[in-house]
């Protein structure tokens, strides 16, 4: 596996390329009329991505192919938008990957079936129309027929999100780590991770409810810098000492690859990125230490890091 460049990309990829989860959520929050209608023992995660290269850092999309009931191939597109902001126009770039996806896809003169998902855990409550007439200015009742109309289904996981969080325990506890990360309060962030860490213990697959657990807590370190891993760590092992090992275990490896002593670890990571850029762009060693605060022995360990990812 190489580098994590987007901690975002990274945990919605993990959790939802995970079949049985996806199944999971298909089953818990498509509307009940339309997912009786799917097969859901049938679905497959297809390839690629659809994004537009620019905003790879600000969206992630998993495709997914499943039949109906009459054996015809149905598509579910899921975008997760996790800007700190909702986008206005989603109903077009959602309208353009899925062009992109008929591009693809069609194998008939008719097109498959998409069924556009999003999920937003951006800090602000979403507020975007869901359908893309409400996007076309000033629209005349004349005029409206010529009008491409559609709507998508919206997961509103921000910390104002009214959305309820239901399904198997596993569920819950990644769109709960998705909601979570966002929570700037620190009492209610580490409220929330001693649910995640309830959650955990219900899941009857412990070895996989473990790596959700461990997936969960690398996200929260590569996207804040301003926790305190030593209070997390304390409130956690009230409930569990084995899953409270896994804060300082995942910061002491950290810390191994490189991370500064009283450097926060945000930081670090901030710094690290910082220096990969620079490398990239053949910037001296030297010039590079003094520019961001990291030793020449961490900025040689990156450089083995990238190479390492590279074969």
């Amino acid at each position: 596996m190489g580098e994590i460049n987007n901690p975002h990309d990274a945990f919605f990829k993990y959790a939802f390329g995970d079949k049985e989860i996806t199944k999971d959520f298909i089953k818990y929050y498509l509307p009940k009329q339309v997912s009786k209608e799917l097969d859901l023992e049938t679905l497959k995660e297809e390839k690629g991505s659809y994004i537009d290269e620019q905003l790879k850092g600000l969206y992630s999309d998993l495709l997914f192919k499943i039949k109906d009931k009459d054996k015809k191939d149905n598509y579910i597109y899921i975008l997760f938008e996790h800007k700190s902001y909702n986008s206005e126009k989603i109903s077009y770039q959602l309208l353009k990957y899925m062009m992109k996806i008929w591009d693809k896809k069609q194998k008939s003169k008719k097109l498959p079936m998409i069924i556009p998902l999003v999920i937003y855990n951006g800090r602000t409550k979403w507020n975007t129309e869901k359908e893309f007439k409400k996007i076309i200015e000033n629209p005349k009742q004349q005029t409206e027929k010529y009008i491409p109309n559609y709507q998508y289904e919206i997961y509103d996981l921000s910390p104002n999100g009214t959305k309820e969080i239901v399904g198997t325990a596993i569920l819950k506890m990644i769109l709960e780590m998705m909601r979570a990360i966002q929570i700037k309060n620190q009492k209610k962030f580490i409220d929330e991770i001693i649910n995640i860490t309830l959650l955990s213990k219900q899941i009857k697959n412990q070895e996989k409810a473990t790596k959700i657990y461990e997936s969960c807590v690398r996200y929260i370190f590569n996207i804040r810098d301003d926790i305190e891993v030593e209070e997390i760590e304390e409130k956690v092992k009230e409930v569990s000492k084995e899953r409270s090992d896994y804060f300082m275990t995942i910061a002491d490896k950290l810390i191994e690859k490189g991370k500064l002593e009283g450097m926060k670890l945000g930081e670090y990571l901030k710094a690290k990125e910082t220096a990969k850029e620079l490398l990239k762009e053949k910037v001296d060693k030297n010039v590079i230490s003094k520019a961001i605060g990291i030793s020449i022995e961490q900025i040689e360990k990156i450089e083995e890091e990238m190479k390492e990812n590279k074969n």
